[in-house]
């Protein structure tokens, strides 16, 4: 049966979120260009689009599967 989540779409963010954050670590200790937090930035800003995506498109799910078994026990 289905669970109600989006595990692909929040997998992703989850895996850009790290990336970022880990980019943004070795930037500032390791000393590296700035162009690299700019990258790490970018990833943040994607993560944060994706998660938010991931969020809504689970509650989407969640209303449909809900109206779906309304559905199945009013038949």
């Amino acid at each position: 049966m289905a669970t109600g989540k989006a595990p692909i779409s929040g997998s992703i963010a989850i895996v850009l979120g790290v990336l970022a954050v880990t980019l943004l670590v070795l930037a500032i200790f390791d000393g590296v260009s700035w162009s690299t937090v700019v990258g790490a930035f970018l990833n943040l800003a994607l993560f944060v689009m994706v998660w938010r995506g991931a969020k809504e498109q689970d509650r989407e799910y969640r209303e449909r599967m809900e109206r779906l078994e309304e559905r199945l026990k009013g038949d």
